[in-house]
């Protein structure tokens, strides 16, 4: 079970809030991509400490198909 709060960092997505899942097992991440590029790699960081631990996963934030904007929903990671 995971109780630390993970520290997020982005290139260009802004409101980032990390929630705990599955009963600790797992991080949700919301974000607002609307400042976000689409000619450019937009992405989240994630890091986060367990028992002097460090982890951590860089997550990049998906365009839509066929088009030029970017998805703005929840990403996930499991913490197993």
């Amino acid at each position: 079970m995971v109780t630390a709060r993970p520290e997020c960092k982005s290139n260009c997505a802004s409101g980032i809030v990390p929630t705990h899942i599955d009963e600790g097992y797992a991080i949700s991440v919301t974000y607002n991509a609307a400042d976000c590029l689409p000619d450019e790699e937009n992405w989240i960081d994630v890091s986060l400490r367990i028992k002097g631990t460090r982890l951590h996963e860089r997550f990049i934030i998906p365009r839509l198909p066929q088009t030029d904007s970017l998805l703005n929903h929840p990403e996930q990671f499991a913490l197993y």
